[in-house]
């Protein structure tokens, strides 16, 4: 191949990269159509703005400390979602969490030797404005989790404390996204937020004998 035919192709090829198909163009109108029809409806992202005005500020509620190793780490990483210090000085609500855990045994050798344990986390929370002392959100929020039994008592303890974890930081996120609904809706309407809140028809844990899909190791 010539120097003046590769320099030809390379030529091409510049004017290639430069090529967009049609179906590209079409796909980015229809995003941004999508997009207009969407904020023309009133839909606004969870953690956006309204109305170019403040968002939701998650780091503005203190979180109480809850008791117990699965409590400390529950708040712990609802620190971290709400991007908070931990402070109570400031802050504009407080979350008091009360929690149920249970365990229950899952699965059985012949000798009766049980080899797996479903882990249930159940967490009543109340949010409570600092400026009245009264609750503004009530809500359960709750989940299973699952671990397997082994040889090794160690190695039992790590996967225990290991399915604590995943079921408090479950039941974070579930409380983040329920209090961010509040919070958004409180900035969105200010007077229908002022209203006490309705308290949860079930507070209590999920009965074992409910049939649940465990969250696995």
């Amino acid at each position: 191949m010539t120097r003046n035919q590769k320099s030809e192709i390379g030529h091409r090829k510049g004017r290639w990269s430069f090529f967009v198909p049609i179906s590209d163009f079409r796909f980015l109108i229809s995003a941004i159509a999508l997009a207009l029809s969407l904020n023309a409806c009133g839909f606004h992202p969870l953690y956006g703005t309204i109305g170019g005005g403040p968002g939701i500020n998650m780091s503005s509620i203190y979180v109480s400390p809850i008791p117990e190793r699965v409590g400390y780490e529950l708040r712990n990483d609802l620190l971290d979602l709400f991007d908070s210090m931990g402070q109570s000085e400031g802050a504009a609500y407080r979350l008091e969490i009360v929690l149920k855990n249970e365990k229950v045994a899952l699965g059985f050798l012949n000798n009766a030797e049980i080899t797996r344990y479903n882990y249930y986390l159940t967490a009543r929370y109340d949010l409570i404005s600092t400026a009245t002392n009264k609750a503004v959100k009530s809500g359960v929020a709750r989940t299973i989790t699952s671990y397997n039994v082994v040889t090794s008592p160690y190695a039992t303890v790590a996967a225990e404390k290991d399915a604590q974890n995943r079921a408090a930081r479950d039941v974070a996120e579930t409380i983040r996204t329920e209090l961010a609904v509040y919070l958004r809706e409180a900035l969105a309407h200010p007077a229908s937020a002022a209203q006490p809140p309705v308290p949860p028809a079930t507070p209590d844990a999920p009965s074992p004998l409910d049939a649940q899909p465990a969250t696995g190791p």
